[in-house]
């Protein structure tokens, strides 16, 4: 079956994207029924998007005074998400990339519902050299998205999508 609320395909009784609860419906008016309850999925899609936000782990320097130079991982937000579909957004900050020998570059999406945070490797191929890149984001309408890298204002590689997942 397939979720009324983000339209995964699922067996079950609640979606295991979302975990919206199948709604049966009886009868043989479907388009009346799925008007009357399009409230109560419009409801519970703002609750389940107003709860996730969507970031990145980067590496940061930490000490570059000493011979060695060390690095921690620092995590920033795109934001909500129920602000984030449909549109690219950017982190605004200039990121010195280096491509593996396949021309990819690699960046931990970061996916936070209440405390937890669930961590995915995004594979975003495009990247010829080493240079300077911005990373963003978009936001499908289906609960997925993709990290998106851009040099010069012009978005030139992007990842498979990552399914924004409930818990």
């Amino acid at each position: 079956m397939k979720c009324l609320c983000c339209y995964e395909e699922y067996e079950g009784n609640r979606c295991p994207v979302c975990g919206f609860e199948d709604v049966q419906i009886i009868g043989d008016n479907r388009e009346e029924a799925l008007k009357k309850i399009q409230p109560m999925i419009d409801a519970y899609r703002v609750k389940f998007l107003g709860e996730h936000e969507i970031g990145v782990a980067l590496m940061k320097r930490k000490d570059i005074s000493s011979s060695e130079i060390t690095a921690v991982p620092e995590k920033l937000s795109f934001g909500k998400v129920q602000n984030l579909i449909g549109k690219d957004t950017w982190l605004g900050r200039s990121i010195v990339a280096y491509p593996d020998a396949k021309k990819d570059i690699t960046v931990e999406a970061v996916v936070s519902h209440a405390s937890r945070e669930r961590y995915e490797s995004a594979s975003i191929p495009g990247m010829e050299n080493a240079g300077v890149i911005d990373v963003g984001v978009h936001v499908n309408n289906d609960y997925s998205f993709s990290i998106l890298i851009s040099t010069n204002g012009k978005t030139i590689g992007r990842s498979q999508p990552i399914k924004i997942r409930k818990g």
